[in-house]
């Protein structure tokens, strides 16, 4: 089968900068769809200040996932 694996930034305007003015993001997303029929998905909203072993805990639905980003 085929697994597609999608990790980005979640983009907010209260983000700190660098010097540079590049945003920082407090959050990002990673979205695992299994491409094997019938197509599966898990969608993930995580923190960068999240403790290893905690990557579970952060599971939402792929709908919320799409209206946070």
């Amino acid at each position: 089968g085929k697994l597609t694996v999608i990790t980005g930034p979640v983009l907010r305007k209260d983000d700190e900068r660098i010097p540079s003015g590049v945003p920082v993001p407090k959050r990002f997303f990673k979205l695992v769809i299994d491409e094997t029929p019938p197509r599966k998905s898990r969608a993930f909203l995580l923190l960068q200040t999240d403790l290893p072993g905690t990557f579970l805990a952060r599971e939402t639905s792929p709908r919320a996932l799409e209206e946070a980003t």
